[in-house]
């Protein structure tokens, strides 16, 4: 590796704080010495025999990408870590960094840091004070190291007494340890409900919840994705379940019930080549339900950290390696594996003849597909375990009846990745949880049965007044586990509270979720809208003013200090600056105002009309306009959601829809003297001719500026 190009480096320093584009000499320099530090690592890592990762990489501009109008970093940084605390993330690291040019000279500098962008970092508090502690500096001037070995030699006694600092500051400032996930989540009712209006966050919430409850270590400031992506692998790991009730689903679809089921595939003989055609193409068997499958995973514990994906492909590749002939065997069958046009993706077979005749093979070539295999493995089926019939379990699950086939591939599968020892090491009796959107949709009493009673805490497998039953079709005890959860969403214009079946609300706590008209204030549609575009554009006026345009129009945005205002945007007014509305708030106070559209006060005052015209159960939850950041979208919400939800809320009763939202929303239909109405019994036709006809204004039709004013005028 050529050493560090100190020749150029002005092509760097007069590049700071310039747009930043990746053609440029000091953007070149930029990311040849930052490969160049990553370098050096690596060297240490060798030298002080001592696995190193690196934790922390900076791009070259102030966000990410190219030709935004972006100035180049006055820093180059990697930050890294020995690989046994790497458990602590980015929080923290020891970074290897050339910055802050003095008297023209750059500095190669040594320390210790934080990610201090990240508001929730653990060792935030501590950062000034390892500062301080570690800081080392070196002027890159005429008396420079000019070989690698010199410059090594310079900071290997810096380097290791560094690490060695880190070392015991995280030994000394461990986190506080936190819930086992063997325990029961604080503050979590075994059976609850969140309710409220439409577009209040229920089915949102539901996701923290089940995380808290499953997973109780998992950080929850975290961003979205990331919290959705916790998710769904907890959904993939079989320890969440979500599902939703309507007036159709039954005892059957929820517990067990006896369903229909057809012979999709026949399935070739396992000693001569006829085919099964014997058996009827209908047959009847008890299937269990979403409920019962999950209390069963309950009880048994989850499989945790097995990738099927990996497993899969090693097995595969195991296969395709094979030079001699690869043959699966199930009870009394040998089934062969037949390489050509087999894929990843679906393994092709035959059949082979057994004593009778071992020379002669089956004509016809099948298909075991990865997916069947998948489901299989998903079920956590043990072929290991002979209290098992393992081709009934397997004809269940695909609901096929090429069951031999998958059971030879599937037996095969499980003793090459070593299955049964996995399946026995990595299980845990943690949480479980069962969502229910709309919840009160269905007829609860007929859904769960006599299951009813054995939700209730105290009724719980291993709870002192446990109770089991005898479900009706499969004649087996049941019992629901104590650490299955429950989580249901209601909404409240869909039925009331009150009208639940008394059985499901001595058994549930309730959580109302009400609109948070606080989350629509200026500020917060403000500090929403910068991290969405964070790293999109800035950090000139002219990439603010037209980015901003359309949100600036919507909330009648004026900047007062306009470079305070960028500076905030481009994090630059501290080290701890964020996107917190509330700091917002407090900074920039005085360096915006709001003149326009407050959708918080706007929400506040529709659901107050319609609390007094109907009721609180009937208001319009906060997320109907929590994505709004201009007037196309405002008209897009009113147009689309909101509007219509008043439709159906006053069944079409335009005088109390106008209550609610003004006349500006409305055109009133001329007199047509046209209309003429035939002679009927009693009726007087007269009775109608003053009838006024008004019909809502179609919202795409108006102009940006009356439509701003219908808006304006609903909260005057």
């Amino acid at each position: 590796m050529d050493y560090f190009d100190l020749t150029n480096i002005n092509d760097f320093k007069f590049n700071i704080n310039q747009p930043y584009s990746s053609e440029n000499k000091g953007t070149i320099w930029f990311n040849d010495t930052k490969r160049k530090i990553n370098y050096l690592i690596d060297q240490f890592s060798d030298k002080l025999n001592m696995d190193l990762i690196k934790n922390y990489n900076e791009v070259p501009n102030k966000r990410n990408g190219p030709k935004k109008g972006l100035t180049l970093k006055p820093y180059v940084l990697v930050g890294f870590i020995p690989e046994k605390h790497k458990n602590v993330g980015k929080d923290i690291f020891l970074k290897i960094s050339m910055s802050n040019f003095d008297n023209g000279f750059p500095n190669l500098n040594i320390e210790c840091d934080l990610n201090f962008s990240d508001p929730n970092n653990k060792y935030k508090a501590y950062r000034q004070k390892i500062l301080d502690d570690t800081h080392w500096r070196i002027k890159i001037d005429q008396n420079f190291p000019r070989t690698w070995e010199n410059l090594i030699e310079k900071m290997e006694p810096i380097i290791e007494n560094r690490l060695s600092y880190l070392n015991d500051f995280l030994t000394k400032n461990k986190p506080q340890p936190k819930m086992s996930k063997e325990q029961t989540p604080q503050n979590f009712s075994l059976n609850q409900i969140l309710y409220g209006p439409p577009g209040t966050g229920k089915t949102y919430h539901t996701i923290n919840k089940a995380i808290q409850i499953v997973n109780p270590d998992f950080d929850l400031k975290k961003d979205r994705a990331k919290i959705k992506e916790e998710y769904e692998r907890l959904v993939k790991n079989g320890q969440v379940v979500f599902t939703t009730f309507h007036q159709s689903i039954s005892y059957e679809d929820f517990i067990e019930g006896i369903k229909p089921t057809t012979i999709k595939e026949k399935e070739e003989d396992e000693v001569s080549e006829k085919t099964i055609d014997e058996q009827k193409p209908i047959q009847y068997e008890i299937q269990d339900g979403i409920f019962k499958r999950l209390c069963q995973k309950a009880k048994g514990g989850a499989l945790i950290d097995l990738d099927f994906e990996i497993l899969w492909k090693k097995f595969y590749d195991h296969l395709m390696s094979k030079s001699d002939e690869v043959v699966f065997k199930s009870v009394s069958s040998e089934i062969k594996f037949e390489k050509e046009d087999s894929t990843e993706e679906v393994l092709n077979v035959r059949f082979k003849r057994t004593t009778d005749d071992p020379d002669k093979e089956g004509r016809r070539l099948f298909h075991a597909r990865k997916n069947g295999i998948k489901k299989i493995f998903d079920e956590r089926l043990d072929v290991s375990d002979p209290n098992i019939n393992t081709r009934q379990e397997i004809e269940k699950i695909l609901s096929s009846g090429r069951s031999t086939i998958y059971n030879a591939v599937y037996k095969s599968f499980f003793d090459f990745s070593k299955l049964a020892e996995k399946f026995k090491s990595k299980k845990t009796t943690g949480n479980f949880v069962l969502i229910i959107d709309e919840i009160n949709r269905g007829n609860v009493s007929q859904i769960f049965g006599e299951l009813i009673t054995l939700i209730e805490e105290d009724k719980r497998i291993g709870k002192e007044e446990a109770l089991e039953v005898i479900l009706p079709y499969s004649k087996k005890p049941f019992g629901v586990p104590a650490n299955l959860y429950i989580i249901g969403t209601m909404n409240t214009a869909d039925r009331s509270v009150e009208a639940l079946d008394a059985a499901l609300r001595r058994r549930f706590t309730f959580e109302e979720m009400a609109p948070k008209p606080e989350l629509l204030t200026p500020f917060e549609v403000l500090s929403r809208f910068w991290l969405m575009n964070d790293g999109l554009y800035g950090p000139s006026k002219a990439s603010y003013d037209s980015s901003e345009k359309d949100l600036r129009q919507l909330l009648g945005l004026e900047i007062i200090a306009d470079k305070k205002y960028r500076d905030y945007g481009e994090r630059k007014l501290s080290d701890d600056s964020t996107f917190l509305p509330k700091k917002m708030e407090k900074v920039l106070s005085k360096t915006v105002s709001f003149s326009g559209i407050d959708l918080s006060q706007l929400l506040s005052i529709i659901n107050q009309r319609i609390e007094k015209l109907l009721d609180k159960d009937h208001q319009i939850g906060h997320s109907y306009l929590i994505n709004v950041y201009s007037l196309d979208q405002l008209k897009s919400a009113f147009q689309n959601k909101i509007i219509p939800l008043l439709q159906e809320y006053f069944f079409g009763d335009y005088g109390k829809i106008g209550l609610i939202l003004g006349e500006e929303f409305f055109e009133k239909i001329e007199e047509n003297d046209a209309v003429k109405f035939k002679k009927f019994n009693d009726y007087e036709a007269n009775d109608f001719s003053d009838r006024k006809i008004y019909r809502l204004k179609n919202l795409s039709d108006m102009e940006d500026d009356a439509f701003k004013a219908a808006i304006i005028e609903i909260v005057n």
